[in-house]
């Protein structure tokens, strides 16, 4: 009797699941590996009073290749860093203080851009400078929805004022969204009353339609003779159509990527698995078809461990014949007649194990 060569199966799809997995590794280190270098934060910002200053360090860490690093000196004059170029071996971080000089009370923006060899990195900087005697200040929230918006588009953002010591209730607001370079995008003034200790208002504004993309500063001023409370956030314009954004930014993820590439793998394996065991139904279901059970001769006995295995590969006929017989690739006759057969040869071979 033919048997079909279970061990060599499992040898092949032992195989191919090792290739799966090894493919798959080696996609992941391909499309995981970590950038040219990175930074520890987004955007630089501070609150202080007039006169005062601050250092804010920042931390810079590279990837797997050597590289110098530069640091474009900022458009404006209120920063100052302590280094202007550096080198970094891989995996080294190098840490870079930012010194903000506060000048009269009001918002400066301006950014840095920190260059590799084939990466740059811009932040936002914001420096809010308050009055020493607050009579108002303001917070600010801008929805997910206005975190970024098309030139053209509508920006809107929740405004709370409030009223810290004075008893007139009248506060004169300022509203200015700012390039990073300093200049304004749009500003609008206007006054409010804030009766009780706090108010909260909405606002929307229109993005111009010639506005740039990139990011950019909304920042409240609530001003009452001269005493300035401010509050301040970051939102981007973007020329890009959102929903789509939103796609290409998840699938440019290496993790997305990565696990995109293994569930092909898998289906592509496990389609493969499938159509190589019904190929094996088939084929042992056209066997059984074709031959009468009686005229099956017995494998041949040599040792005790040769007999352990060609009673496990009568073991695996059975499956086969089983599994052909439950899709209909076989009938009933010929089913019966194995099935007793293959009992047959597999009783006898057992008795003297």
């Amino acid at each position: 009797m033919k048997l079909v060569q279970e061990p060599l199966v499992h040898t092949r799809l032992t195989a191919l699941l090792v290739a799966v997995l090894l493919a798959s590794v080696s996609l992941a280190n391909s499309l995981s590996a970590p950038a040219s270098f990175e930074v520890s934060t987004t955007v630089i910002k501070a609150t202080v009073k007039p006169g005062e200053s601050i250092s804010i360090p920042i931390v810079v860490l590279n990837g797997k290749t050597p590289q110098r690093l530069s640091v474009e000196p900022p458009s404006l004059g209120f920063i100052s860093i302590d280094k202007n170029s550096f080198e970094l071996s891989a995996d080294q971080d190098a840490s870079l203080n930012v010194s903000l000089l506060s000048q009269t009370a009001g918002v400066y923006v301006s950014n840095i851009s920190i260059r590799g060899e084939n990466k740059e990195v811009t932040l936002p900087v914001i420096l809010e400078v308050e009055s020493r005697i607050l009579q108002f200040d303001a917070s600010t929230s801008i929805s997910q929805a206005s975190s970024q918006v098309k030139p053209g588009g509508l920006f809107t953002v929740d405004v709370t004022l409030y009223n810290l010591r004075s008893l007139d209730s009248g506060v004169l607001v300022h509203f200015i969204a700012y390039k990073t370079d300093g200049s304004i995008l749009f500003s609008e003034t206007q006054p409010l009353n804030v009766a009780g200790s706090s108010v909260q208002i909405s606002k929307t504004f229109t993005i111009p339609a010639d506005a740039s993309a990139g990011d950019y500063v909304f920042a409240v001023l609530a001003d009452h003779n001269n005493s300035i409370g401010i509050s301040s956030a970051v939102f981007a314009v973007t020329n890009k159509n959102m929903p789509f954004d939103f796609s290409s930014r998840f699938l440019e993820s290496p993790i997305v990527l990565v696990g995109l590439a293994i569930i092909i793998l898998l289906a592509v394996t496990l389609f493969a698995l499938n159509h190589y065991w019904n190929q094996k139904i088939i084929a042992n279901a056209h066997y059984w078809s074709q031959h009468k059970a009686k005229q099956i001769p017995e494998p041949k006995p040599t040792n005790i461990v040769e007999e352990h295995k060609q009673v496990h590969k009568l073991e695996y006929q059975r499956r086969l014949l089983k599994e052909a017989y439950a899709r209909g690739y076989i009938k009933r006759t010929s089913y019966v007649s194995g099935m007793r057969r293959i009992d047959e040869v597999i009783s006898k071979k057992k008795k003297p194990l």
